[in-house]
């Protein structure tokens, strides 16, 4: 329950980060603060990461797993989590700005 929760929210936030800046790209309108856009491009897929590999380290550790195992599954699940987030977040890039440049 908790992974898919985590997912769930990971998946939003990148969403709409992404559909954010491609708005704002679209529309013409600078990102006010200059580390603004480096968050909105990285920052899902860190987050998406972050949580992933976090749930299944955490996850093998509860298991009883042996360390070697919870440390591989743990850098595969934060590989996986980090093009979840990206790929999430291009999509939300796309419909943000597709739907700024229909609006312009």
């Amino acid at each position: 329950m908790a992974e898919s929760t985590a997912e769930l929210f990971s998946g939003l936030v990148s969403l709409g980060a992404g559909a954010y800046h491609g708005y704002c790209n679209a529309q013409g309108i600078p990102l006010e603060k200059e580390n603004l856009e480096l968050v909105l491009t990285y920052g899902p897929a860190v987050l998406n990461a972050t949580i992933m590999g976090g749930l299944i380290g955490l996850g093998g550790i509860t298991r009883g797993w042996r360390i070697n195992n919870t440390l591989e599954a743990t850098i595969i699940g934060t590989g996986i989590g980090g093009i979840k987030g990206g790929t999430k977040t291009l999509l939300g890039y796309g419909i943000g700005y597709l739907t700024g440049y229909v609006m312009k």
